[in-house]
Formats: C-alpha cells, structure tokens, sequence
C-alpha cells in the first residue's frame, strides 16, 4: 500500500481536459447599492496565463440569470465564466456593481482544483450595507450539475462542465 500511495493519481477528471466554469453571483435585493455593470472573472491571483474569459453567448446558465433577475427578489452581481485546464489556482472574482462609497460589492476568489474528483474552494465577500460578509465553501462537484453555494445576504451558482462535451 505504501508503493500505491506514493504514486500520482491522474483521475478520470485530470486527462488533459478543459472545463468551463460558469459563476453567478446574486444578492437579496439591496436598495442602497448603484449597479454600475455586470462584473466577471480578472485573472488568476496567481502565476500562469490568464483563464479564457467566455463570451456572453457561451454562457449556458443565460436562463438562470434571466430568472433571478426577472423575479425582483434578487439582484444580479455577476456572472461571467471561463476555459481552465487541470491547473489549479484561485481565480478572482470582482463585481462592477459599486457600493456608495464606490467600493465593488463582491470580490473574492474561487479555486477549480481537478484530481480524483473536482472540487471548488470559494472565499468571497460581500459588502452590503457597509458591512462585510464572507461566503466560504469547499465543495465537491459533479459535471454539469448546478451547485449552490449559500449566504443569508448573498449567494452564488456554479456549474462546470467539460468544453469538448459542450461542442458537441
């Protein structure tokens, strides 16, 4: 056992594949704030090329989107998304949405790591009525599926899947 534990796994997940990660990220309805746009991915906080960025129209949680912010009970803080390999580092998230004092409503980073299972690591906070709130989550994830991630404040859905299965 000790030979097979010192062996690298390269899981079903960590074969050269590329995922699209998709995020939304919503409050409860908020008067105080002036949205000021919509918000996305700025890069990664650490070393290596920047994530693929993905354009509105390769969104697929479009209808999610559309829903939130149709029922009056939620406002749309971001949602953005982006191509990643099996490299792991923390992507950061930023709203354009500006509180009145001018600071972003949320910013925070969420980390993809793929191995064995995929799992995200999510630390974002929110500033909300001047006070700073915290969403933290680790997560294991299944392709495709929505992921939700919950704050009494704020909330985020998360959904990955695999690029090739989206081409197709």
């Amino acid at each position: 056992m000790g030979l097979l534990a010192s062996i690298p796994f390269v899981g079903a997940h960590a074969q050269g594949a590329d995922y699209q990660v998709e995020v939304i990220v919503f409050e409860r309805n908020a008067p105080d704030a002036t949205v000021v746009g919509g918000g996305g991915v700025s890069g990664p906080a650490a070393t290596g090329a920047p994530p693929q960025e993905l354009a509105p129209s390769r969104l697929l949680l479009a209808g999610a989107a559309r829903a939130l912010q149709r029922s009056g009970r939620y406002r749309l803080l971001i949602h953005s998304g982006w191509q990643q390999g099996t490299e792991d580092r923390p992507i950061r998230l930023t709203s354009e949405s500006l509180s009145a004092d001018g600071r972003a409503i949320i910013d925070g980073d969420v980390r993809l790591a793929v191995g064995r299972e995929l799992r995200l690591q999510a630390l974002v906070h929110c500033l909300y009525n001047g006070q700073g709130m915290m969403l933290r989550g680790d997560r294991r994830l299944r392709l495709g599926e929505l992921h939700y991630f919950d704050h009494p404040i704020f909330g985020m859905l998360v959904q990955v899947t695999r690029v090739n299965a989206i081409a197709e």
